[in-house]
């Protein structure tokens, strides 16, 4: 994997995200089959709002996603790999309020070390009928964690610049509470990020693509192609 400079830094990421963002476009790379990016129109349908922040912490001079695997046992996407998030809270004024609530309440990071950079866009599940809201934040450290159990399974800390290498976008069958699917994912290790996760990765790694592959385009659904 070729990187323009060292590494990708915290102030690459603020600039790329004053950035029209691309929204479904780079949503759609990572959509699993049979799944839709819009949200219903029937007038009794009724989408519930959640928040998740895109934490950056800063490790060995790279920045590193932290990601968790759900509780096998929780009634939303049981066993995924997510950023830490959850539903907003009727007290809750802003989605950083609530994306930061739940970094806490999950990993045990203390939130008022983070810093909000911005955020990405909204998505859609129709699976479980949420909207997600993308919030950025960061910390330029690696910070005490200690996880929640009843929610996290286990803490993950991934090189973001290992997210750009081709070796590892790839598409596999797995297993899911509604039967077999195959899905886009990216598989880091032995890590597999796949639904609306690889997605919010996908749009993020479409921003920076220009600064870890500058002879590298996005075309007009999403792929990726030489310039």
């Amino acid at each position: 994997m070729e990187i323009k400079k060292n590494h990708i830094s915290i102030q690459d990421v603020e600039e790329v995200l004053k950035q029209e963002l691309p929204g479904k476009k780079a949503h759609s790379r990572m959509l699993p089959e049979g799944r839709s990016l819009e949200m219903p129109t029937e007038k009794f349908a009724k989408v519930k709002e959640s928040a998740v922040l895109v934490f950056l912490i800063l490790k060995d001079h790279q920045l590193h996603f932290c990601l968790t695997r759900r509780n096998r046992n929780m009634k939303h996407h049981p066993g995924q790999i997510s950023f830490p998030g959850g539903r907003r809270e009727e007290n809750e004024s802003t989605m950083a309020e609530t994306a930061l609530r739940e970094l806490e309440e999950e990993t045990g990071s203390d939130k008022t070390k983070v810093k909000i950079i911005g955020r990405l866009s909204e998505l859609y599940v129709s699976v479980s009928n949420f909207i997600i809201h993308p919030i950025v934040g960061y910390i330029d450290h690696e910070p005490e964690f200690k996880i929640d159990p009843e929610e996290v399974e286990e803490l993950i800390l991934l090189p973001v610049e290992s997210f750009f290498d081709k070796k590892n976008i790839v598409s596999i069958e797995i297993d899911t509470t509604s039967g077999k699917l195959n899905v886009p994912c990216f598989r880091i290790k032995e890590t597999i990020i796949w639904g609306a996760t690889a997605m919010i990765v996908a749009e993020f790694t479409a921003l920076l693509s220009e600064l870890v592959h500058p002879k590298v385009k996005y075309s007009d659904n999403g792929d990726i192609s030489p310039e």
